[in-house]
């Protein structure tokens, strides 16, 4: 199934930024298809559940329009449906940033490729890069040498006793390519080459593995075309420190989009701009953010071009940890700003376990529970019985305090059903209650097992039998936070949405009013109950699960 590109927000106002490690982002090569004259490159970096990529793609005999990421590899080997909807190109050609809502480790398995479409005849294959499968990689940037004016990057990726390396700098400046040992202020002679970056991209594999080079002392060396005894751009293969990924989404109608990376040097700071070409031409790190920029806090290059490089005296954590934003000029009327993207804290992901789970049920001459169960149910029996499920999360202990919560998602997992497909919704619960103590036997639903025990909910009392309900069922928002479509024995999930974010946010703020959620199922007519795997079923794999994606504080 085609999955559009997913909240992290695509490109406008920079609200797409990772944390990328030295082992993230990785680079890939898209080689022609269909003598296109079309070739680019994808830098893949991501958090959590969700992986950033950004693509550029040269001019060619056929333009693309539609790109995906597809399942298999490039042909001629068998290259598979539609796995990810990129970010489309609306002039054939040139720069795009885009998210998919998958692990940057769930695509690096050497079962994916990144395809672009001809325009107008999306059968018609124009460019293809594989992803390869995962081993560590480095990306390091390459600073201009003797007034050349190129920049780029490299990405070095473990190939076992090899390493692929990626060169994507400035086109049409330089040609021979090395890795020289020593460093870029201390060029020796040539260990190993290169391929030819006139086009400025090209990838090469050596014979070197990926920690030698790191150990050891080497740069990655450009030569101006023509002159080669004058260097045009160089980087040290080197683990500089942690960066910042962050989207430029367009303004003001420029047609501009790109993203630029932060990396920790020290004292410094290392900007790093890629941005559609020909429309800006300064460009800056101001104070403030994109909605309320302020004055200038920082000087960056030249962007006019493919990308530019610029070194602030700033650290890369007094940027995260200020307001501040990077901001482009339209080339002419610096008064027009043509893309901006915030420099904010990165966002970090929890998956937590349910604390607390348990089932009321329906029998108003009874108390039952099954808190010890190995199953939740909601919905309504074949005898008109209506039973409901409570869930509860130890936000608090999983998530550090004065975080800023961005997306909550729940998946449950569906082990026996009697329903069609139906809505079951999440609503927060008002009162407290703790689990119960009981474990029905059998089923576990058909309200046949113990009598609840003191302290347990059931369905007139929140602890039985010394406090009840305000309402018989549970006391509840009346409005459900999130619901999904529930339809068959397989985990189904409750997607993000501004009330489960403000659930989880109430949780973390005040611990003491965390009561979970109720599930709510059809209750209109007999015979929709589900039947939901609990923390304790012996499928430990298959309880619930909370993944919560916040900002720290």
């Amino acid at each position: 199934m085609t999955k559009n590109p997913a909240t992290p927000r695509d490109k406008a106002g920079g609200e797409v930024w990772f944390v990328i490690n030295n082992s993230d982002p990785t680079s890939i090569v898209l080689r022609e298809q269909n003598g296109s004259g079309q070739t680019g490159t994808a830098v893949l970096s991501g958090t959590g559940n969700f992986t950033n990529v950004s693509l550029s793609l040269s001019a060619g005999a056929l333009g693309s329009e539609l790109v995906h990421i597809h399942e298999g590899q490039c042909l001629p080997a068998d290259l598979g449906g539609v796995a990810y909807a990129l970010t489309s190109f609306e002039v054939g050609s040139g720069s795009s940033v885009s998210n998919v809502e998958a692990s940057i480790d769930s695509l690096a398995t050497g079962g994916f490729a990144i395809n672009s479409h001809q325009a107008g005849e999306p059968s018609v294959y124009t460019s293809c890069g594989n992803i390869s499968a995962g081993g560590d990689s480095l990306s390091i940037t390459l600073n201009e040498l003797n007034g050349s004016g190129q920049n780029g990057f490299v990405t070095l990726s473990a190939r076992g006793d090899q390493t692929e390396v990626v060169v994507s700098a400035d086109a049409g400046i330089s040609a021979l390519a090395h890795i020289h040992q020593g460093g870029c202020n201390t060029l020796g002679g040539v260990a190993h080459g290169l391929s030819d970056t006139s086009e400025g991209i090209s990838s090469t594999t050596i014979d070197a593995t990926l920690a030698s080079l790191i150990n050891g002392s080497f740069a990655v060396n450009l030569h101006t075309d023509g002159n080669p005894g004058v260097y045009s751009s160089c980087g040290d293969i080197a683990v500089t420190g942690q960066s910042l990924t962050i989207a430029l989404g367009e303004l003001n109608g420029s047609g501009q989009s790109g993203w630029a990376t932060l990396t920790a040097q020290g004292e410094q700071a290392l900007v790093v701009v890629s941005a559609t070409p020909g429309i800006s031409d300064l460009a800056h790190i101001h104070d403030g953010n994109c909605q309320t920029l302020g004055g200038v806090a920082h000087g960056l290059s030249d962007t006019s071009g493919d990308s530019s490089s610029a070194v602030v005296d700033a650290t890369l954590g007094s940027l995260i940890a200020g307001a501040f934003a990077i901001n482009l000029h339209t080339d002419g009327n610096p008064g027009v700003y043509s893309s901006c993207g915030d420099i904010r804290k990165p966002l970090a992901v929890a998956t937590l376990s349910a604390s607390n789970d348990d089932t009321l049920y329906e029998i108003l001459t009874d108390q039952r529970n099954n808190g010890a169960g190995q199953w939740l149910f909601a919905g309504k029996t074949r005898n008109g019985e209506v039973r409901r499920g409570l869930i509860a999360f130890d936000v608090a202990s999983g998530i550090p305090a004065g975080s800023t919560i961005v997306g909550v998602s729940l998946t449950m997992t569906v082990s026996r059903t009697i329903a069609q497909a139906t809505e079951i919704g999440l609503h927060r619960v008002e009162s407290e209650w703790r689990e119960g103590s009981v474990n029905a036997f059998g089923n576990e639903g058909s309200g046949a097992g113990a009598d609840a025990q003191p302290g347990d909910p059931s369905w007139t009392h929140r602890s039985f039998d010394t406090a009840e309900w305000d309402t018989p069922g549970g006391d509840f928002a009346p409005s459900a936070s999130a619901t999904t479509n529930i339809n068959g024995r397989t985990a189904h999930t409750w997607a993000s949405t501004s009330r489960l974010v403000d659930d989880v946010q109430s949780w973390l703020n005040n611990p003491d009013g965390n009561y979970g959620w109720l599930v709510l199922g059809d209750e209109s007519r007999n015979q929709t109950t589900n039947r939901f795997n609990t923390k304790e079923n012996e499928d430990s794999e298959s309880g619930p699960v909370l993944v919560v994606e916040y900002r720290p504080g």
